[in-house]
């Protein structure tokens, strides 16, 4: 089974100001009907990074079973955690960065969406025009 999951973020203020996220979970069943799920949320103090990663750990932690997934964002903070191995990395160093300190409340975002992306199969993919 494949999920296209499309999400954005973002915040006025960067850092915290206003801000929220926005994910579409897409499945076209076995009969060709398309199904489609929306979600979204708004933040008074938050970050865009923040924001395009809780789009993607929404659209994941929404997925009921182990599936094939494709996630589409703009963000290329989001895609090149995935794509360029940076997880790999903040895994292997136990989130501890070069300053030899934790990354806060990112690295509980992080946790969250390395977790889940791990049920499955997931392949970040770039938003066309980006």
């Amino acid at each position: 089974m494949l999920v296209k999951i499309y999400t954005d973020g973002a915040a006025r203020g960067n850092p915290d100001g206003p801000g929220g996220y926005g994910t579409i979970l897409s499945y076209v069943d076995p009969k060709g009907e398309e199904h489609i799920r929306e979600f979204s949320q708004g933040y008074k103090k938050t970050t865009n990074n923040r924001m395009e990663l809780m789009a993607a750990i929404v659209g994941l932690e929404a997925l009921n079973r182990p599936c094939q997934v494709e996630l589409y964002s703009d963000s290329r903070y989001l895609v090149d955690a995935f794509n360029q191995h940076w997880i790999d990395s903040w895994l292997k160093k136990n989130w501890v960065n070069s300053q030899k300190c934790r990354g806060g409340v990112q690295t509980g975002i992080l946790c969250r969406m390395v977790c889940r992306s791990t049920s499955g199969s997931c392949r970040e993919i770039p938003f066309p025009g980006r």
